[in-house]
């Protein structure tokens, strides 16, 4: 497994190749039609969704990653009340609960009965859904990121659970958090990875180290991985996570988290799309930094 090392993140970073946020391009969702829904489900006793009540608001939304937010004053319960503002950029989804900003009681929510968002590729113009990364730092509270259920079209977001207060309320907690951006805990962020996301990686391996990887086939899926054959090798993904198969050994290798190496292939991209050096990257007047020296 020694000829791997030179592939994993922190030797390329001792190389010099700091990845950079000017890396990220755009991502799949700039330019789609995605369907978003509030709705209220039946569930089973694992929170599975079996069927659905009621759609309480519907929108088709073409997501931007010019237009912040793509979807503003979404109503969930009610249209005049519980509204979320809905942000597509890149990868991700982010859901706030902008109401809790009136300070008023009808602006709050509890939502005990099981009811949340759904977004849908009705128009068929993403990619399989891979895999979902739950980012629920600043939540509402009493929120559960293990209640988000996904297949390789949809996405819901259930809140059964959550709340969001600014009024005291005998053993509720409140929603003010300074430390978040909005100064409320009413963010949830969804990062999404797509089957398009990993063949571009795929693609990327290839490129870059074509003694391992030489250009393969399509990729496929199997017992859970999302891979794609070699003839020392599979690369798969799992769960968010990259591995590496040696047919010769039989070790499955996991090499951590996909996020990292799709930043690094961006990052290598970027420096060949803009007329930079190898482990450099063009400043917005037109000359080359060394990534280093970021």
């Amino acid at each position: 497994m020694n000829t791997f090392k030179k592939l994993s993140i922190s030797s390329l970073l001792l190389a010099g190749l700091t990845l950079s946020p000017l890396a990220m391009a755009m991502g799949p969702f700039e330019g789609r039609d995605v369907n978003v829904k509030f709705e209220m489900w039946e569930v089973d006793a694992d929170k599975n969704i079996t069927d659905v009540l009621i759609v309480r608001n519907e929108l088709d939304v073409t997501a931007s990653n010019e237009t912040t937010p793509d979807a503003e004053d979404f109503h969930a319960m009610d249209e005049n009340f519980h509204l979320w503002d809905i942000d597509f950029n890149k990868r991700s989804i982010e859901l706030t609960f902008t109401s809790i900003e009136a300070q008023t009681n009808e602006e709050q929510y509890m939502y005990m009965q099981p009811v949340g968002f759904r977004f849908s590729d009705e128009a068929d113009n993403l990619s399989d859904i891979l895999y979902v990364d739950v980012d629920d730092q600043y939540a509402p509270s009493a929120y559960n990121k293990d209640l988000v259920r996904y297949d390789a079209n949809n996405i819901t977001v259930n809140l059964q659970g959550s709340m969001c207060h600014v009024a005291g309320m005998a053993g509720m907690p409140q929603c003010d958090n300074e430390a978040s951006p909005t100064e409320y805990n009413n963010i949830i962020k969804l990062d999404i990875l797509f089957a398009d996301n990993a063949d571009a990686l795929y693609g990327w391996a290839e490129s870059k180290y074509s003694e391992l990887f030489p250009a393969s086939g399509e990729s496929f899926s199997i017992l859970g991985y999302y891979a794609r054959e070699y003839p020392n090798y599979y690369l798969g993904i799992k769960d968010g996570d990259v591995y590496l198969y040696d047919k010769n050994s039989g070790d499955l290798v996991n090499l951590g988290s996909v996020n990292p190496f799709l930043e690094l292939m961006h990052e290598d991209m970027h420096s060949a799309d803009n007329g930079c050096a190898e482990g450099q990257h063009m400043m917005p007047d037109g000359t080359c930094m060394n990534n280093n020296m970021m």
